[in-house]
């Protein structure tokens, strides 16, 4: 990896950021984008510790430490925002509105270790090809392997990708299964939390505030990376508890037997999602985390953060499925607006139905159908 120059290497952070850089990272964006930020960074934040950090040891067998987002907001709900924000903090960015697979190729062949940012994904995966480029490159495979009329593709890649959307086009992620690659974050705000946001707008616009705080985030991401080109201190491998592996498999058990039940589909992803997210948290600590012959102890703090994102995940995901079901069922407005002012339908499932369905009139349509 070429690490940008770092102006002063004996730089001291902050103590505060030394102390907890989850918190003081998702704080920092989140008094920016009030609402948005810390929705979205206690995913994106470990996304670059996931991209430097070694694989996960699974038998004779590694599985990957890289961490995907899937972003998606309504119009105006901060997309371009975020994204521009993760690709100043993230390694080798490689950021794009939209691009073809040839030339996506092309990129990344010259970029094997990569930050993958897409602005507006939607109209991306709608390219079968290009979903097979994707697929290969956020899989365990870490690859791009094709075949075209001219010659045989085969890329090796290592990279980590946030991919934007507009939340009214999630039924494209549906049936692509895009979905079940990657850790969802679906926003929308209700009355109060729109009202927040504005009045945070009208106190911040105009006003002159200068911060080198995402400069300093910045310069702790490179140090952290800089770590794992010592061969004195870079992280070679885990210790995981046994608790830690028990309480999790427990916690994902019961969170996935009934839909795998009811419906069949596998969530063997989710759970090794939790040792990304338990792994890339440590090592996004590695100033307070105990570290033994090259081998780095995730704390319950570590997996308190990865069963917490394990739990939304798979939360989400069970949504999205009984969702788009249930909006399958709804035959006219009048029973939609039901839907939407009843008391025993969470926000969660709301929030869902309400992006996968569409009303003109007095009719009712899934979109993009």
């Amino acid at each position: 990896m070429n690490l940008p120059k770092y102006v002063n290497k004996e730089k001291e952070f902050p103590q505060e950021l030394l102390d907890n850089p989850y918190r003081y990272i998702c704080d920092y964006v989140e008094s920016i984008y009030p609402k948005i930020g810390r929705k979205t960074f206690e995913v994106l934040s470990l996304m670059p510790c996931s991209l430097i950090i070694p694989d996960l040891h699974y038998g004779a067998k590694k599985v990957r430490t890289n961490i995907h987002a899937l972003f998606l907001t309504g119009s105006g709900g901060g997309k371009t925002s975020i994204a521009e924000l993760f690709s100043n903090l993230t390694f080798s960015p490689l950021k794009f509105e939209s691009i073809t697979s040839a030339k996506m190729e092309s990129a990344i062949a010259q970029n094997p270790l990569f930050s993958l940012i897409v602005g507006d994904f939607a109209r991306m995966s709608k390219d079968p090809i290009l979903i097979k480029v994707i697929e290969g490159l956020l899989g365990e495979e870490k690859r791009i392997q094709r075949a075209t009329m001219q010659k045989d593709i085969d890329i090796e890649a290592d990279g980590i990708a946030l991919l934007c959307g507009i939340s009214t086009d999630l039924s494209h992620y549906i049936f692509s299964g895009l979905i079940f690659r990657v850790v969802p974050i679906l926003i929308g705000h209700n009355c109060d939390e729109h009202s927040e946001i504005g009045n945070h707008i009208k106190t911040k616009i105009g006003n002159n505030e200068s911060s080198d705080t995402e400069e300093i985030i910045r310069n702790y991401y490179i140090e952290l990376a800089r770590i794992q080109t010592d061969e004195e201190k870079k992280i070679n491998g885990y210790h995981i508890p046994k608790k830690f592996r028990e309480e999790a498999y427990k916690k994902w058990d019961k969170l996935t037997k009934p839909v795998v039940k009811e419906i069949g589909l596998n969530f063997f992803r989710e759970l090794q999602e939790f040792f990304r997210f338990l792994c890339s948290s440590a090592f996004l600590n590695y100033y307070n985390r105990k570290v033994e012959k090259n081998i780095l102890y995730p704390n319950e703090e570590d997996f308190e953060i990865a069963l917490r994102l394990m739990k939304n995940s798979i939360n989400f995901k069970k949504r999205l499925i009984r969702s788009e079901s249930f909006a399958k069922g709804i035959k006219n407005a009048k029973q939609f607006k039901q839907i939407m002012e009843s008391d025993t339908i969470s926000e969660g499932y709301k929030e869902i139905i309400r992006n996968l369905v569409e009303v003109k009139g007095t009719n009712v349509g899934m979109r993009n159908h």
